[in-house]
């Protein structure tokens, strides 16, 4: 009988020790956000697991170079130990409220002329003073707004998802090193 159970007592311990008890794992802050934040949405992580005390005691543990959960800054790295089968939702990939990039004018034109005629920008934001006054901000190297000479690079942050006339000029810049934009 012994001899019987014994390799069936095996079996059953190599099938037991086939999965990890644990996965590991690391996610991203797209931005400054408290850590439960990040873990529910980025991570996907299910509401109950985010706010047992147990597991965050664990993931704070686990990240002693993070000074303040519940200000997490851009691209910090969170290491996580999840039980192994966590149901992870879709992440939810946060949409960017702005889309950054510049219009380079042939000739020599005044800004609102820029805007309109090369970037194409809806009548809307070009009556928006606080755009305006946003745009200036980005170009402090322009220093007449009403001659900006042909190929100055002007550079703007227009609402994401605006719709551009056809023939637009208007260049994407995602990354703000790319666009050479520094703010005084």
């Amino acid at each position: 009988m012994r001899k019987i159970f014994l390799p069936i007592l095996l079996l059953l311990g190599v099938k037991a020790l086939a999965k990890p008890a644990i996965i590991t794992g690391y996610v991203f802050s797209s931005y400054a956000k408290p850590l439960s934040e990040l873990l529910l949405e980025d991570a996907g992580l299910p509401q109950k697991m985010v706010f047992n005390r147990q597991f965050l005691r664990k993931v704070k543990g686990n990240n002693p170079h993070i000074r303040d959960f519940q200000n997490i800054q851009s691209y910090e790295r969170i290491y996580l130990e999840l039980p192994y089968g966590t149901k992870i939702a879709r992440a939810k990939k946060p949409r960017p409220a702005i889309t950054t990039g510049f219009v380079t004018p042939a000739q020599t034109k005044s800004l609102r002329s820029i805007l309109k005629n090369d970037a194409r920008l809806p009548e809307k934001l070009l009556k928006d003073p606080k755009f305006l006054e946003l745009t200036k901000q980005m170009n402090p190297k322009i220093q007449d707004f009403a001659k900006i000479s042909a190929s100055e690079k002007v550079y703007l942050e227009i609402p994401y998802g605006t719709k551009l006339a056809k023939g637009t000029t208007f260049m994407e810049a995602p990354n703000i090193t790319e666009m050479e934009y520094r703010p005084e």
